[in-house]
């Protein structure tokens, strides 16, 4: 066993999800150097892990394919063809049947026949799976090869042989794919060679569906470009990756564009189109719920079968996830829509048995009380009291049931009693921005504006939390309020949680209709100073209606989600921390610029505190960092930053190392052909003075490429200097930044050395032997 197979072991021991432990863990077994372990033991364990990962079902049956186990590859196929949808699973399938068929019974034996049928029903079988995938032209092509190859023995056969190509060839030049122009030439040359009659007939009725396939052949290429296809389905993170948010706002876009049908496809074909599309989805993040609702909504539109299809992908979504409560309860709403509400509420009480949580108490809470009364709902709040004294039920049921009181039961004072109860139970969660909103509600229903104040007023600092209440008076400790200075926490509220609740209190004066314009202006001019210090666009909404991110008529992967929780506002602060990651993702695009700003954020952090001072500053103490330097670093590379540890030790010199790069002779670029008599000379000096002054220029190109090149560290810079300073075949210098500058001598620049003086044979020494002349002519 190898040093990395072992570390790969324990890094899957700690982390299954772990995928790039996974393929070291692989290599090494195939490698030899991993034990005990065989091939077919590490490709098991890789597809039980990830069993919509085609590249380790791939290794998998290409290995059973090369030692002769038949059965065991066969059986492969069967559970990874129809979820995998991937043209080299597919390939590797034909290749399979082919050697069981055609390649044991040639077209003279008595069984060619039916191995003909088996692997033409091969073909039919692929291309109904992974046809219309814009990458699956090389199963139409060996599907044209082996129909070409077609033993003829008579016209009948030719005829046939005929018939079946212009059918392959007319279905293929209408499917978007790579290779679309060979195929359109070559059934035009079908066409012309079979009869030049019904070829005018043909190829004017077939060249708009093959320019339209064309046109959108490259749109897809286009959307699909940055897609990651092969990318392991790894379950999301609870803050969010820029990665990961970004490749599925590409799949988003990607599945809003093919909504429209813009191959104009029939609908079945439209449907089985999008179904492989969905299932490539789910080869990348088959661990993302909003993957498995938005599929489960689109196979709901189908006319006859909707409502089979939508309950088996929730089906299949739970048994992947049986912990995403938000699949639940769209499994809920759609037996309760045709199978009544007493289906809805057993799958609810399944999902709280399986995922005690706030969240699922209070769906089940609700239903309960909407089928069987008051009193029923009541009962599933005491029924939890074991739970709730053991823990596994916290704080936030007391604010679930309190607000179904007030909301449904429309009885304020009797969840009044419960957050009164909540609060003596856990006296230290009350300070909380849900706690404080669900009791402005009630007090607001009670019409106590008296004890609103004085709650508002404690909350955001106006009087001690230990001090009591005076009627008096109350207006003192607003005005105390209003005076202090907007500071970045209070009470444990952050500046977002303080805006809310300042705008909460303005709202429930203005309900209440009670306050003075003093009071009112008071509180405008409170809120004005809290947005005057924090961005309102950076603010986290407490309402999940303000979000910016809003469905629309086109559909996505993210409506789904956004429906469903817009039923839900009243109790969507109990939800599951995974919950509120996906809720954070249906903000699409908004969610990710924040990631990207916040790993922004994270590398300047770094650079800040992690390279020293001196690197960081002018001579003049202005700061070096430039809003453009970050826009330079690749997106990938500032998520890879920002989750790495600071840097420590003494800090890099980069000044004095620019300046050694700067003053560095580089070496002459070898000359391997003959040059043209006509060459401009020029002479040594200008030679050298025009090769230091471009490398100047490269290295001092401005702030931002110094900036970049000292962020990422010296050892990349080493690495690079390699190349500046030592490999000078090289036509380019890539900088960090992206900025291209040539380094190489020009064309025009060749006798720089001794003025271009040929030999007496008429030959040139190429420029290192000139060099040397050179040198020795000086010695």
């Amino acid at each position: 066993e190898s040093s990395d197979f072992i570390d790969a072991q324990k890094a899957i021991n700690e982390n299954r999800w772990d995928s790039t432990a996974w393929e070291l863990f692989i290599e090494e077994v195939e490698n030899g150097r991993g034990g005990k372990f065989s091939k077919v033991d590490a490709y098991i364990q890789a597809t039980n892990q990830f069993p919509r990962a085609w590249k380790f079902w791939k290794r998998l049956v290409d290995h059973y394919m090369e030692v002769g186990d038949v059965q065991p590859c066969e059986d492969a196929f069967k559970k990874c063809l129809q979820k995998c949808r991937n043209t080299d699973l597919w390939l590797s399938y034909l290749t399979l049947t082919r050697q069981k068929t055609i390649d044991k019974n040639p077209p003279n034996s008595e069984q060619y026949a039916n191995s003909k049928r088996i692997y033409e029903s091969a073909f039919e079988k692929a291309l109904e799976n992974i046809g219309m995938s814009f990458d699956s032209h090389i199963i139409w092509r060996k599907y044209l090869d082996f129909v070409k190859d077609w033993p003829e023995s008579g016209a009948l056969d030719a005829g046939r042989k005929l018939t079946a190509l212009r059918e392959i060839y007319q279905k293929a030049i209408c499917n978007p794919m790579d290779d679309l122009d060979r195929y359109w030439k070559e059934y035009e040359e079908l066409e012309m060679k079979a009869g030049e009659h019904l070829a005018n007939q043909l190829i004017p009725e077939f060249k708009p569906k093959y320019l339209n396939a064309k046109n959108v052949y490259k749109e897809r290429k286009r959307m699909s470009q940055s897609i990651l296809l092969d990318r392991i389905s790894i379950p999301p993170t609870v803050e969010g990756t820029v990665s990961e948010v970004q490749q599925l706002e590409l799949w988003n876009k990607w599945i809003r564009y093919e909504m429209d049908n813009p191959d104009k496809l029939p609908e079945e074909q439209q449907r089985q189109y999008m179904r492989l599309l969905y299932d490539k989805c789910l080869c990348c993040f088959r661990l993302h719920p909003e993957v498995w609702l938005s599929l489960a909504r689109y196979e709901l539109t189908a006319p006859s079968t909707g409502v089979v299809q939508a309950r088996a992908v929730l089906k299949e979504a739970l048994t992947t996830l049986p912990q995403s409560t938000i699949l639940w309860l769209e499994l809920s709403e759609l037996e309760e829509r045709y199978n009544g509400v007493d289906a809805a509420a057993e799958i609810l009480r399944n999902a709280f048995e399986q995922i005690p949580s706030a969240f699922t108490f209070a769906l089940l809470q609700r239903i309960i009380r909407r089928r069987d009364g008051k009193n029923a709902a009541r009962k599933v709040f005491t029924e939890t009291i074991g739970m709730r004294h053991e823990g596994i039920l916290g704080f936030e049921t007391y604010l679930a049931h309190a607000s179904m009181e007030l909301d449904v039961n429309n009885e304020p004072e009797v969840a009044l009693k419960v957050l009164e109860l909540a609060k003596a139970l856990h006296p230290t969660s009350t300070n909380t921005i849900d706690f404080l909103k669900l009791m402005t509600r009630i007090l607001i229903r009670l019409g106590d504006v008296r004890q609103l104040r004085w709650v508002f007023q404690t909350a955001l600092g106006g009087l001690n939390t230990q001090s009591s209440y005076s009627l008096s008076s109350p207006d003192v400790s607003l005005s105390t309020l209003i005076s202090k200075p907007v500071v970045k926490q209070i009470n444990g509220f952050t500046l977002d949680e303080q805006y809310t609740l300042w705008k909460e209190y303005l709202n429930a004066e203005l309900t209440f209709g009670m306050s003075d314009v003093q009071r009112l202006s008071q509180l405008r001019e409170r809120i004005r100073a809290i947005r005057s210090v924090f961005d309102e666009n950076k603010l986290k909404s407490a309402s999940y209606d303000q979000l910016v991110f809003s469905p629309s008529d086109v559909f996505n992967l993210y409506e789904p989600v956004l429906d469903i929780y817009s039923r839900c506002e009243r109790i969507l602060f109990c939800l599951p921390v995974p919950e509120m990651a996906l809720r954070n993702r249906s903000r699409g695009v908004n969610f990710l610029n924040e990631l990207i700003q916040r790993a922004d954020d994270r590398l300047v952090s770094l650079m800040e505190s992690g390279y020293g001072k001196k690197r960081m500053l002018r001579r003049d103490g202005e700061s070096t960092i430039d809003s453009n330097l970050l826009n330079n670093v690749p997106i990938f590379l500032r998520d890879l930053l920002a989750r790495l540890p600071p840097h420590t030790g003494p800090p890099p010199d980069i000044d004095t190392f620019l300046e050694h790069l700067r003053k560095t002779v580089l070496p002459p670029r070898p000359v391997t052909d003959e040059r043209d008599d006509n060459v401009t000379q020029t002479s040594t000096s200008a030679s050298s003075s025009s090769s230091s002054s471009l490398l100047s220029s490269t290295i001092q190109g401005g702030t931002n490429t110094t900036s970049t090149i000292s962020t990422l560290g010296v050892g990349t810079i080493a690495n690079s200097s390699t190349t500046i300073a030592g490999n000078g075949q090289d036509d380019d210098i890539i900088l960090l930044s992206g900025t291209k500058r040539a380094h190489n001598y020009d064309e025009d620049d060749e006798d720089d050395d001794i003025g271009g003086d040929r030999n007496d044979d008429g030959s040139r020494d190429d420029i290192f032997q000139q060099r040397c002349r050179r040198r020795m002519a000086q010695e």
